[in-house]
């Protein structure tokens, strides 16, 4: 998970480079233009003309794109579930997700009657989703790498039942 964000965290610089680089390409091709036009070339010309008036839309898509991306893959990790803990009676969860760089050593509690469970069919049992009331984000569960100790516990608690055809 930590990679993940590295990889994500560095892809914002380089999509930022190239979105300024294609933006400032109309101001770095302007001496350019009397050469293209002098060789009365209409193909050149539509080519040039095309992106001289295209680059700067161009470059802030790859702006947006970057920070789009970066942002999906900030949040997916954040909303990740590394640990939870049933407290003592049963009432309260203790959830603990990744960080910005994977490590995050604060736990937040959640009543157990505000929590629930949703596994889509698309993920199978890959996944599985938590959804908290008066939270805007679900919290995913990684259940083929994620290690769950006490399965009937955990299928208990969140609402799932587990029927395995074979």
């Amino acid at each position: 998970v930590r990679s993940q964000n590295i990889i994500a965290l560095s892809m914002f610089p380089i999509w930022a480079y190239l979105g300024y680089d294609v933006f400032s390409l109309k101001k770095k091709m302007k001496h350019s233009e009397e050469k293209v036009e002098s060789k009365d070339d209409q193909k050149l010309s539509f080519l040039f003309n095309n992106v001289m008036s295209a680059s700067r839309g161009v470059g802030v898509g790859f702006f947006l794109f970057g920070l789009g991306m970066t942002s999906y893959w900030i949040i997916r990790t954040m909303h990740t579930v590394r640990k939870l803990y049933l407290k003592k009676g049963g009432k309260y969860v203790m959830i603990q997700t990744y960080g910005l760089l994977g490590r995050n050593e604060s736990f937040f509690n959640v009543p157990v009657v505000h929590c629930s469970g949703i596994q889509y069919k698309f993920y199978g049992n890959h996944k599985f989703f938590l959804k908290v009331k008066d939270h805007s984000f679900k919290y995913s569960f990684n259940l083929e790498d994620g290690i769950i100790s006490n399965k009937p516990l955990f299928d208990r608690i969140l609402g799932i039942s587990r029927t395995f055809a074979r």
